[in-house]
């Protein structure tokens, strides 16, 4: 999702599939956070030639150009699912690949049209519902993330290391949505 705040709309190309996108792939230690930045290593470009397009249409950036916010994801974190010994992981290649493969087996559009849930700039939804519609299809409740208290910003999935769906541990509580429900955006297009 692409929305900050009723006034800080980002505007993404009409090029990327009409669906969720992708932010990343965080390995993260049972109960807690972390590991980052495992080595000193940035993206090589040159080994992602054969999904750019995918990449392009699935993991678009929308306040910074692509390839910072590609090197962030793996340097932050890719670097240390890399480091994992995980063959789905064991190149650049493949953990992007892996995140764009788990994105595309999801649809979460689709998940939340079936349970009712449509973005619109004048309705809201309860975190609670959106949590429901994607258990209901991964088996699991998500974490929902709110990037300002009325609008929905992100769903986070949680999985195993054989890319299975896991429980999500709790937020924090410096993430708080409105609990009466949250704005689920219209996609800004150019």
């Amino acid at each position: 999702m692409c929305t900050v705040s009723p006034t800080k709309n980002c505007t993404i190309s009409s090029a990327i599939n009409k669906n969720f996108i992708i932010h990343g792939l965080w390995p993260n230690k049972i109960g807690g956070q972390g590991p980052f930045n495992c080595d000193n290593s940035t993206l090589d470009m040159k080994q992602l030639t054969p999904i750019l397009g995918v990449m392009k249409e699935t993991w678009p950036s929308c306040f910074s150009p692509e390839y910072d916010f590609w090197n962030h994801e793996y340097t932050k974190h890719g670097t240390c699912a890399v480091k994992s010994g995980l063959p789905e992981y064991s190149t650049q290649f493949l953990y992007f690949n892996t995140v764009i493969s788990l994105t595309k087996s999801l649809n979460l559009l689709s998940v939340f049209s079936q349970a009712g849930i449509m973005p619109s700039d004048t309705k809201r939804y309860t975190t609670e519902h959106m949590a429901n519609a994607v258990q209901n299809f991964v088996g699991y409740k998500p974490q929902i993330v709110c990037f300002n208290p009325s609008y929905f910003g992100e769903i986070r999935i949680c999985f195993s290391k054989a890319l299975q769906p896991i429980a999500c541990p709790a937020l924090r509580s410096n993430n708080a949505c409105d609990p009466t429900g949250v704005f689920f955006p219209t996609i800004k297009y150019h």
